[in-house]
């Protein structure tokens, strides 16, 4: 014999857009969609209306642990906080130590700008911290061997790329 299923009506979730609501939405769609919050409202246009227009943020939604994007942008961020000041110029060792001095502070900025209330100080976050300072320091000591090989590192915007190298 096979066990009774129990049949479960759903029933369609609606919301009566008052002229208040529309004002709030006409507000909201002058100050711009993320790409986010348009994916967002596609698949569910309750949520969306749930986390932009009454304000309720979803507690599922946060991130608990550091996305690889997160930490993708983090090593993004800082190369490029270190290397803007420096268009026009070509590296040297000098500098180059100088921006390993500044990894650990402009990580965490990025960090502590991109992940908000995350706690990076333990756990898999920690792990993804201490990998993006990682990143960034074999990044600069792979550009210290190619100064010590004799590569000149100029960098340059100028065909739309941040780094030309140009070998002597």
């Amino acid at each position: 014999m096979a066990p009774q299923v129990p049949i479960i009506e759903t029933c369609l979730n609606v919301v009566k857009k008052t002229e208040a609501l529309q004002k709030q939405i006409i507000h909201l769609a002058s100050e711009g969609f993320s790409p986010s919050s348009l994916t967002n409202y596609i698949r569910n246009p309750i949520d969306f209306y749930y986390q932009k227009i009454l304000k309720i943020k979803d507690h599922v939604d946060v991130e608990e642990t550091v996305a690889a994007n997160t930490l993708g942008t983090v090593v993004h961020n800082t190369l490029e906080d270190f290397y803007k000041p420096l268009v026009g110029s070509v590296l040297d060792i000098r500098m180059i130590n100088d921006l390993k001095t500044k990894i650990q502070p402009t990580v965490l900025h990025h960090f502590r700008e991109l992940y908000k209330d995350g706690d990076i100080t333990q756990g898999s976050n920690l792990i993804s911290f201490e990998v993006a300072k990682r990143y960034i320091f074999n990044f600069l000591e792979h550009e210290q061997a190619c100064i010590n090989n004799g590569d000149k590192i100029k960098i340059d915007t100028s065909n739309g790329n941040y780094m030309e190298r140009v070998k002597e």
